[in-house]
């Protein structure tokens, strides 16, 4: 008849990657969002398993300034299935599609971006690397 209960924040954070001076995953409470950068020329591994396909070669760029704060600019959904989605707006990048980690399979993902202030240093950043 014992019972625990327990609570988990479902707020939104910037994880930064040890080592990197600008280089963040976004957080939904404990879970890792993903970027989802689509399935195209990627090769399943029951398919052919000499490569799994093409790079990424898409319109996303690793670098993100966020439209507002963080809890401003995110959008949350779940499907019938609980599956959740996010939808971060950018300044530079209009609307990326979030999902956890673990509900990504057989695609491409972006985990870590730079975020930055501004487009303009973002830009400024962009044409360094």
């Amino acid at each position: 008849g014992d019972t625990i209960e327990y609570s988990v924040p479902f707020s939104f954070r910037l994880e930064k990657l040890p080592g990197s001076e600008r280089s963040y995953a976004l957080m939904y409470g404990p879970m890792v969002l993903v970027a989802d950068l689509g399935d195209e020329n990627v090769n399943d591994i029951q398919t052919r398993h000499i490569t799994w396909g093409t790079a990424y070669t898409g319109p996303l760029t690793d670098n993100i300034v966020l439209a507002d704060e963080l809890d401003k600019c995110t959008e949350v959904s779940c499907d019938e299935d609980g599956n959740i989605t996010v939808i971060l707006s950018t300044k530079n990048q209009g609307e990326l599609t979030f999902v956890p980690f673990n509900q990504i399979f057989h695609s491409r993902y972006g985990m870590y971006f730079e975020y930055y202030d501004t487009v303009e240093e973002s830009n400024a950043q962009y044409l360094v690397k």
